[in-house]
């Protein structure tokens, strides 16, 4: 069994990525989790972020007119490998841009896998996601909508490391996962 710890301080930016998720599907009524979230451009996920969740770091000229951009992924999950009694070793990495000063950190914790069905959305996301997302939250000045892209970005990171995710709703995927670990 796992434990959540740092999940019961990220529940506003899971009602947010969750409601947004769900709703973009046309499958859900939102309305009837009863969260009260609106969505505005303040909050709303920006899905070039989330596709790459990769920040420009550094832009470079190689020749006359030839500009290269070098991105590096801000939160991202580095590893999930076997444990014991079925439990996984997550692994996320926070990368800042320099312009913070703070070296790379990990977070790992232990995560319920059940092989035969990787994409149980009922397990919600693994904690050391969240503890990522809130050091990098909170040392950063991106905006909030910047904030839960990235942290979408990551969670798509750890969806899409199963095969079966390719061909699944991927939208719908992720926001099941939030809303597993929504506490009403």
């Amino acid at each position: 069994m796992t434990t959540k710890h740092y999940v019961l301080n990220v529940q506003s930016e899971l009602k947010t990525i969750s409601s947004q998720l769900l709703k973009e599907t046309g499958r859900f009524d939102i309305d009837s989790f009863g969260w009260e979230i609106e969505h505005t451009d303040d909050n709303y996920i920006d899905w070039d972020i989330v596709a790459g969740n990769s920040f420009m770091y550094r832009t470079e000229e190689t020749e006359p007119g030839n500009i290269v951009s070098y991105f590096r992924s801000i939160i991202c999950v580095t590893n999930v490998e076997e444990g014991v009694n079925g439990l996984y070793k997550v692994m996320v990495k926070v990368d800042l841009p320099e312009e913070y000063g703070l070296p790379v950190k990990f977070f790992e914790c232990n995560y319920e896998f059940d092989k035969s069905n990787p994409l149980d959305t009922t397990k919600g996301y693994p904690d050391a996601l969240y503890e990522a997302y809130i050091y990098f939250a909170g040392n950063t000045k991106f905006s909030v909508s910047e904030k839960l892209s990235y942290l979408a970005g990551a969670m798509w990171e750890f969806a899409s490391s199963y095969d079966q995710f390719a061909s699944m709703d991927s939208g719908e995927v992720l926001g099941l996962f939030s809303k597993a670990d929504v506490i009403d």
